[in-house]
């Protein structure tokens, strides 16, 4: 009894750490999690718009804009969102109404990060 006990010890001590080394070496690609990221951690690309600036909405912090295909967008900013070329600020943009802008932005909030007058 003594010898079935220690043999079964044994085996035990030996199996496990054999069956937890095998499933290591099975193909990652077999997990269904695999090459999946979590959805939170993952940063969105920023996206840009180039046209011709409409209008400057300051109370509503938006801007809107004609694109190249005849589209019109609208995109919030925020107190970051920076301005260059021919304005130095979102407010200045008001008096470039008809200006050709490109504007980078976030799409999952539609907001703009840099507004970039082009002429």
């Amino acid at each position: 009894m003594r010898k079935l006990f220690v043999f079964s010890v044994l085996f035990t001590l030996v199996t496990i750490p054999l069956g937890l080394w095998s499933s290591s070496l099975q193909d990652p690609s077999q997990d269904p999690g695999y090459g999946q990221s979590d959805p939170s951690m993952q940063q969105e690309q920023p996206q840009f718009a180039e046209g011709e600036l409409l209008s400057v909405d300051p109370q509503n912090q938006s801007i809107s804009i004609k694109t190249s295909d005849g589209s019109e967008m609208q995109l919030s900013y925020t107190d970051a969102t920076t301005v260059s070329g021919a304005a130095d600020s979102v407010e200045a943009l008001g008096g470039k109404s008809g200006s050709q802008v490109r504007v980078t932005f976030d799409a999952a909030t539609n907001t703009a990060s840099s507004i970039e007058v082009l002429q």
